[in-house]
């Protein structure tokens, strides 16, 4: 999967929650990842839940 994402929304993401948009990709190396399609009127989204070094994202 290619994710595409603004560098500096990254950086702020990893002060506010503690991890950075390229480190989040590894989320999707889970074998037990969760992804629920969520509505919106413009385009796909999903909701992921998934683990990265034993700790629970989403």
């Amino acid at each position: 999967m290619e994710f595409e994402f603004d560098t500096k929304k990254s950086q702020g993401n990893k002060v506010k929650h503690g991890i950075d948009f390229y480190e989040a990709q590894a989320m999707w190396d889970d074998p037990d990842l969760i992804e629920i399609p969520v509505k919106t009127s413009d385009e796909s989204r999903f909701l992921a839940i998934g683990k990265i070094s034993e700790k629970h994202w989403s």
